[in-house]
């Protein structure tokens, strides 16, 4: 079994069941910002290695990621948040970044802001853990449909908020906050190679990095 404590604790139904909104901090930062919003670029099948393709719809993502049993990198955003505009810019951008992203993952683009769309997670409540798809008998998950806003406040609803999610499905390391590059890369292989599992320990192996 992985040892997925080390990262995500155990949910709370209320944060699932309940309408979570941005905090005060980022709806404060909502009603001052005057940043450009950040555009989204609707997702191909199979992006190119030169090319990060982001889906921004999640059901669409995730199904892709089953398919081509790929992990999954989710970015929680709105058009207000300066925060998630300097990793677009600064962050993604960079080629090493976009490579590993490109052939590697499956990215998707969440605007917390859009209540016109929802996301299907399915929780099993007896282990405490989350998937945003399953693969095979559903065994003790549920499937519970959410709104965006919904699905951010289960890790905190700050902005950006930046979620890794396994080739299984299985939500593995919710980020809070910036990363700059020489942290995010790192993370990409660390995530993707779950070393997680084999008792690494992620600020080492970003420290080693570095």
């Amino acid at each position: 079994m992985k040892i997925r404590t080390l990262f995500v604790t155990a949910f709370l139904l209320s944060a699932f069941l309940s309408s979570c909104g941005n905090s005060d901090e980022t709806a404060t930062a909502k009603q001052n910002g005057q940043n450009p919003p950040v555009n989204v670029t609707p997702a191909s099948d199979k992006p190119s290695s030169s090319e990060v393709t982001w889906y921004d719809d999640w059901t669409k993502g995730m199904e892709a990621a089953k398919k081509e049993n790929k992990p999954v990198y989710v970015h929680f955003t709105a058009d207000w948040c300066k925060w998630c505009i300097k990793m677009e810019k600064e962050t993604y951008s960079t080629e090493e970044i976009k490579k590993r992203m490109g052939n590697d993952w499956i990215t998707i683009k969440i605007d917390t802001e859009d209540k016109e769309k929802s996301c299907t997670v399915y929780i099993n409540d007896k282990e405490k853990i989350a998937r945003g798809y399953i693969k095979g008998d559903m065994g003790y998950f549920e499937e519970k449909n959410m709104s965006n806003q919904q699905l951010v406040g289960m890790f905190g609803g700050s902005l950006p908020t930046l979620l890794f999610v396994d080739k299984e499905g299985e939500f593995v390391y919710p980020n809070k906050g910036y990363l700059p590059k020489e942290v995010f890369t790192p993370m990409l292989d660390y995530f993707r190679d779950e070393l997680y599992a084999k008792d690494v320990k992620l600020q080492e192996y970003i420290d080693s990095k570095n």
